[in-house]
C-alpha cells in the first residue's frame, strides 16, 4: 500500500477509529487498513474532559510496537482533523498546541509507508484513562489486529513506565468517587476532586519576601493571611535574566541542574472566604492567569508538605515561628502559579538547583 495522488497516510493509534475519522474528516469513502510502528510505545498522559482522563500518545521505546491503523486522506481533511487534536494552526508541528504533527514510517502489510501522527505536546501524568477510553482504543486496534492477538492496550505512564492494573483501578475509584461527591470542586494533578483554599508561592508572593511580606500586598488582605514554610515536588525553578521574578515548569522538561522540589510558603485564610476570593483574583492578575490558558502563567493544584506547627501570621512575620509542640508533617492541597516550556529557552535561564529561589538569590547577593 502506497500513498498516491497526493494522498497523505494518517497513522492512527488512539480512539480515532475509522468511523470517527470519516466524520471529522467528512468523508464516509474513507478506509483504514492495518498498520504498526516499531520501537514506539503508547502511554497516556493529561486528562480529557470528554473521556474523563488520560489520552493517548506515543513516545520513542526500544523494544516495544504500537498497533493501529492507516488511514490515507487529502490535505483539506487533514487541516480538518487539525482542531479535533488541539493542533496549532499556525504552525502544525509546534509545540504550542495540544498535539502537534509529526512524520513517522510505519510497516504496513506489504511494506514500508511515511505516515502523518499526532503526539501530545504535554505528557504530564494526572491520572489513568477511563474503562470507556480504553476501550475505544481496543476495539479500534482489534478491528485489524486480533488474528495476531495484538489487542492489548498496556497503560504507561509519559516516561514509558507501565502503570499496574490494581494501580489503575484503585485510582480511577478514587477519582470517581471524588467527582461524584464534589462535581463542582477542582481537581488535582492526580484527578482528584479538592477543595483549595490556599496558595503555594516560590517566588516574590512569598510571604518572607521581605520583612513586610510578599512583594504585591497579597499577605495583608483581609487582616493578613495564615502561612508557613513548604514544599512541592515535581517542579523546577529558573529565571530570565532580564526579569527580576522566577518562573516553574514541570520537572518533566527540565534541563540539566534543575531542581524537582520547590521550596517556598503556603499562603491561606481559613477563617475567611472574602479575603480568600479576594487573594485569589489578585495573584491570578499579578501572575496573568487566564482560566482558557492563554495567559502567561497557568494554575495548577500541587500537594504541600508543610510542618503543621509552624504556622505564622501576617502580624508575626519576622518573629519565631509558633511551635505547640514536636514538627509534625502534613500535606495541603494548593495553587500553584507555572509557565509551560515551550514559552521560554531554559538553556538561557538561571536555574536554581536548590529549588529555594530566595535562598539563593540572597546568597548571591551577599557574594557579591
Amino acid at each position: 500500500m502506497k500513498a498516491e495522488n497526493g494522498a497523505i497516510a494518517v497513522f492512527c493509534y488512539g480512539s480515532n477509529g475509522i468511523q470517527q475519522m470519516r466524520e471529522r474528516c467528512e468523508n464516509e469513502k474513507l478506509i483504514a487498513n492495518r498498520a504498526h510502528l516499531p520501537e514506539y510505545a503508547r502511554v497516556f498522559a493529561g486528562n480529557s474532559s470528554r473521556w474523563k482522563g488520560a489520552v493517548s500518545s506515543i513516545i520513542p521505546l526500544a523494544g516495544t510496537t504500537v498497533f493501529g491503523s492507516v488511514v490515507m486522506v487529502n490535505e483539506e481533511e487533514l487541516e480538518k482533523l487539525d482542531p479535533y487534536e488541539g493542533v496549532d494552526s499556525r504552525d502544525p508541528t509546534s509545540k504550542r498546541g495540544v498535539y502537534r504533527r509529526e512524520q513517522v514510517e510505519v510497516e504496513v502489510d506489504d511494506g514500508t509507508l511515511p505516515c502523518i501522527v499526532y503526539i501530545k505536546n504535554q505528557l504530564h501524568w494526572q491520572g489513568p484513562p477511563s474503562d470507556g477510553y480504553l476501550r475505544a482504543c481496543k476495539k479500534n486496534i482489534e478491528q485489524y489486529w486480533s488474528e495476531d492477538g495484538n489487542v492489548a492496550v498496556t497503560v504507561r505512564r509519559g516516561d514509558g513506565t507501565i502503570v499496574s492494573e490494581s494501580d489503575r483501578l484503585g485510582a480511577a475509584e478514587d477519582i470517581q468517587r471524588g467527582s461524584s461527591s464534589s462535581s463542582n470542586m477542582p481537581e488535582n494533578s492526580q484527578g482528584y476532586a479538592v477543595n483549595v483554599r490556599a496558595i503555594f508561592a516560590y517566588g516574590t508572593l512569598r510571604a518572607d519576601f521581605s520583612k513586610d511580606g510578599d512583594r504585591w500586598g497579597v499577605c495583608i488582605i483581609g487582616g493578613g493571611c495564615k502561612w508557613a514554610h513548604g514544599e512541592v515536588r515535581g517542579f523546577s525553578l529558573y529565571q530570565d535574566p532580564d526579569l527580576f521574578y522566577p518562573f516553574a515548569v514541570f520537572s518533566r522538561d527540565q534541563i540539566i541542574g534543575a531542581s524537582e522540589v520547590m521550596h517556598g510558603t503556603l499562603l491561606t485564610w481559613p477563617e475567611d472566604e472574602k479575603a480568600w476570593q479576594e487573594a485569589l483574583t489578585q495573584c491570578d492578575s499579578i501572575e496573568g492567569y487566564q482560566p482558557d490558558g492563554d495567559g502567561l502563567y497557568k494554575r495548577s493544584i500541587v500537594t504541600v508538605k508543610v510542618n503543621s506547627s509552624s504556622y505564622q501570621s501576617h502580624a508575626q512575620h519576622g518573629q519565631e515561628e509558633s511551635s505547640s509542640g514536636s514538627s509534625v508533617a502534613s500535606t495541603v492541597h494548593a495553587y500553584i502559579y507555572h509557565q509551560d516550556t515551550h514559552q521560554k529557552d531554559l538553556s538561557l535561564c538561571t536555574s536554581f538547583p536548590t529549588g529555594d529561589w530566595l535562598k539563593e538569590t540572597h546568597a548571591k547577593k551577599h557574594r557579591r
